[in-house]
């Protein structure tokens, strides 16, 4: 993660304030290393890019963006206990095997992808936790984003930035840039919930992951 909060705001030539509103609304893909928010400038530029109408501009109504509700994202994928694999090319294989992908999708293809961005960089977030995803590529006959939650039956290391080796693996198969990143930045808010984040540690059951993120949507849209 390359960047702070104060680099961010004169990227974009906008204030910290409103860096961290952004950040608040889980808005801008940013991720918590320690009691620090960080940026990778890469995924900052396509964010801007995949917002924007006019390339260059900084989304000034990014605000007022059409809420992404996570709840509908993991039942579309998914929650999967004591998935198998011992290197993360073998997690993804097994963990894309147990998701219903629509029928156009060429699943081997699907994990060469994933594969190719974890080489870039790694999609771990710390705490034994990963992202892993292709947000590039559009996904052929996927209508609206799927993440697929599965806990490890044994943790692998993804090179994560604390050393942690994974334990819980956040998939994410996505129509468009756009919807990748806003599902990523709803993602990394979630997990820094503490009552959530519990919950994963525990390796809940399904009916109680799924209330939590439905309650953290209601909250979303309240704000």
């Amino acid at each position: 993660m390359e960047i702070g909060v104060k680099q961010v705001a004169e990227l974009l030539n906008v204030s910290d304030k409103t860096i961290y509103r952004w950040i608040a609304a889980a808005q801008i893909p940013f991720y918590r290393v320690g009691s620090q928010y960080r940026f990778s400038r890469s995924e900052v530029q396509r964010w801007v890019a995949a917002q924007s109408s006019t390339p260059g501009d900084v989304p000034a109504a990014v605000d007022g963006a059409a809420p992404v509700y996570l709840e509908q994202c993991v039942r579309a994928g998914g929650i999967f206990y004591r998935v198998g694999g011992s290197d993360v090319r073998s997690v993804l294989e097994q963990q894309l095997s147990l998701m219903r992908l629509p029928p156009q999708a060429d699943a081997a293809n699907v994990l060469d992808l994933l594969c190719a961005r974890e080489q870039l960089a790694t999609t771990a977030v710390g705490e034994g936790i990963a992202f892993p995803h292709c947000r590039d590529i559009v996904l052929q006959g996927l209508a609206s984003p799927m993440v697929s939650l599965g806990f490890l039956e044994n943790p692998v290391d993804f090179y994560a930035i604390d050393k942690q080796p994974v334990s819980i693996v956040f998939l994410l198969l996505s129509p468009s840039a756009q919807a990748s990143i806003r599902v990523m930045s709803r993602l990394a808010h979630a997990v820094r919930q503490p009552a959530f984040a519990a919950l994963l540690q525990s390796v809940a059951a399904r009916e109680k992951i799924h209330a939590a993120l439905a309650e953290m949507d209601r909250d979303l849209v309240a704000q």
